[in-house]
């Protein structure tokens, strides 16, 4: 029985000191979603990487909407990241949604419950990935409007962000 008393004080005192750990580096709030992938990848990258990320220009990577007629109704987007650089890239599923409110772009927070999957998807340099965004799972039924989508994109040295914009419109009934 004591045996068993100092087993679960054991665990506590270990568990208390993963909780203090985890407190001196408490994780970023998001948004920005970068902060995080910044963080996490940080030891592999240059030491300029924790800067500001590069806005990649629609000449070097190209992000677009594929998906027509977006109007309230829609759920789910297809998009193609099209690299004409001589850059290999990486990015997760994990993407910003923002709305355009009186001139300002605002951050939309994920549905409770909503998450990515962790894994890391390449662009080789002068390839087209294409893929899609959950708006329904992610969000729920996004309102009439104008949007925008970023993605990070990581490279051997630096990170970079993409964005591209949509419009939602009210759907026909």
């Amino acid at each position: 029985r004591i045996v068993f008393i100092i087993l679960i004080l054991l665990a506590l005192l270990v568990s208390a000191c993963a909780m203090e750990e985890s407190l001196k580096n408490p994780p970023p709030d998001f948004p920005p979603a970068v902060t995080v992938a910044a963080e996490e990848a940080a030891p592999a990258f240059a030491g300029s990487f924790m800067d500001e990320p590069r806005l990649l220009d629609y000449t070097e990577v190209n992000f677009r909407i594929r998906t027509s007629n977006i109007t309230t109704e829609t759920s789910r987007l297809d998009f193609e990241i099209n690299n004409r650089s001589e850059t290999d890239y990486i990015y997760g599923e994990e993407f910003a949604l923002y709305k355009d409110i009186n001139g300002s772009w605002n951050y939309i927070d994920i549905m409770f419950g909503a998450g990515w999957n962790d894994g890391g998807l390449l662009l080789p340099a002068g390839s087209v990935n294409n893929g899609s965004i959950d708006i329904g799972y992610f969000f729920g039924v996004l309102d009439e409007g104008n949007y925008r989508v970023e993605k990070i994109l990581l490279s051997e040295d630096e990170w970079c962000l993409l964005s591209t914009e949509f419009e939602v419109v009210e759907a026909e009934k």
